[in-house]
């Protein structure tokens, strides 16, 4: 394994960025299908998962020339396996990519009380692209700071209500609907200290929540000094920092 030029630091917002994304935005919902106590147990499982997927995947950048890739890693396991996951990669990435246009937009046109939504598909496309043509991800651990910051904020909003006076009007609480229905407000539908129905339903969205496995070899890569304890730190502080941000959104 070879060594790349980026902090720890750097590189644990570069990943914990990853592994949030628009994860703060659908958890809440999730959360309010299936209820306190599944919700916790999936969260912790999903975690769990996330890392330990993480470090099979630094284990196998291990055992291929630098820098390593999924081509490479999936190539010494089977020549066949290179184009299998190529392509699953780019449908992930294309996903990944149409949900937060999907996210941004959603919330552009809401704060604007708007509704085109062409405008701002454009600005965030101008947005994304230059940023995409950076030969390092350590180059964007600005852009990961600021988005950090601005999830820190929805999480600072979210105590904030739950610590309101519902009475004020300033936070006022969400109306009482049942699965599935809806008035116009963003609130997460049904009930959140009761067990839902759906809970498999919900289970995607927790998954997906804790996605970071993409960027793994690009960070590791870049990763000053990738030794074990090093890489230890990283990946148990991105998830677990995740994980504590979820707990704290969806419990308030």
């Amino acid at each position: 394994m070879g060594t790349g030029k980026a902090s720890l630091f750097s590189s644990y917002l570069n990943m914990v960025n990853t592994v949030l994304g628009s994860g703060l935005l659908a958890i809440p919902s999730a959360f309010a299908r299936t209820g306190w106590a599944w919700g916790i147990v999936l969260l912790i499982v999903a975690a769990a998962l996330s890392a330990t997927t993480n470090f099979y995947i630094v284990e196998g950048t291990k055992r291929v020339e630098y820098p390593a890739t999924f081509k490479s890693i999936s190539g010494a396991a089977s020549r066949r396996l290179p184009i299998v996951l190529d392509l699953a990669v780019i449908i992930t990435c294309i996903g990944a990519m149409l949900a937060y246009i999907i996210i941004s937009v959603d919330s552009f046109t809401n704060v604007t009380e708007t509704e085109l939504r062409w405008p701002w598909i454009t600005l965030a496309a101008l947005i994304v692209t230059p940023l995409s043509f950076l030969r390092e991800m350590s180059m964007l651990s600005f852009t990961s700071f600021v988005a950090l910051f601005i999830l820190a904020f929805i999480t600072l909003v979210t105590m904030m209500f739950a610590a309101s006076d519902a009475d004020s009007g300033t936070l006022a609480e969400c109306p009482d609907l049942a699965i599935g229905e809806s008035d116009g407000i963003s609130c997460p539908p049904g009930e959140t200290e009761t067990v839902g129905h759906d809970v498999l339903a919900s289970l995607p969205s927790i998954i997906l929540a804790f996605t970071s496995q993409m960027s793994t070899p690009t960070i590791v890569n870049e990763l000053d000094r990738p030794t074990a304890p090093r890489i230890f730190t990283l990946i148990a502080s991105s998830v677990g920092s995740a994980l504590l941000i979820y707990l704290v959104t969806c419990n308030l």
